[in-house]
């Protein structure tokens, strides 16, 4: 069970600047722009529906704008999606989000802000809108090499025209961020879980493995 995300996701920091976890002292006193490109094997899996498998590659882009302790992360993600059933009808994927965060200090990070989800079917297109609280876990592994990260939400709202509306929904990501000697470029590899609840009691899991090349400065 894999979705498909051509992703174009506007992601976090690939420059040790940006990848470190803030502090008082070492929070840059400049704008600090960053992105990245992404490839990644992703699945739904839907309880209560006729096609419920899909799964395909995704791709995508991801950027941001730091200063201080403040970021804002901005991604698109756009994919094509097959039946696991080996059904002809495929759906589109796409998917745009939009992330403040803010650095308490410690490696720790809160925030939120809105995502808009839609599957499009020739039968019809299911929309999501969320606005999702977050909260996030950034640790130096090898000093000024590598970082591991954890990043959970909870949906504070939600509406979708189907299945009778939203019943609430969660997820998570972790993943390692390695940067490139002597480049400022940085690879990463992360794992995302999503859930959302449909008022009827129905519900939609996606997650993928995702690998990508991100540049910073």
């Amino acid at each position: 069970m894999r979705i498909s995300f051509i992703a174009l996701a506007l992601a976090a920091g690939a420059a040790p600047a940006v990848a470190q976890a803030p502090s008082v002292a070492s929070t840059p006193s400049r704008i600090v722009v960053s992105g990245g490109i992404a490839a990644s094997s992703a699945q739904v899996l839907r309880d209560g529906f006729v096609a419920n498998e899909l799964s395909g590659p995704l791709f995508g882009a991801t950027g941001r704008v730091g200063f201080r302790r403040l970021s804002l992360d901005v991604s698109y993600t756009e994919g094509s999606l097959t039946p696991g059933s080996g059904a002809s009808v495929r759906e589109t994927f796409a998917e745009a989000n939009v992330v403040l965060r803010f650095a308490v200090g410690g490696g720790f990070s809160v925030g939120g802000g809105p995502r808009a989800r839609a599957f499009v079917a020739p039968s019809g297109t299911v929309r999501w809108m969320r606005v999702e609280a977050r909260g996030r876990y950034q640790r130096e592994l090898i000093p000024g090499r590598a970082w591991a990260d954890i990043d959970l939400w909870q949906v504070l709202s939600a509406d979708v025209n189907a299945q009778g509306g939203s019943d609430g929904g969660r997820g998570t990501s972790a993943g390692i961020t390695l940067q490139l000697p002597n480049s400022p470029f940085a690879l990463r590899a992360a794992y995302t879980a999503d859930r959302m609840a449909y008022a009827n009691g129905t519900s939609e899991f996606l997650d993928h493995l995702e690998v990508g090349l991100r540049y910073g400065r």
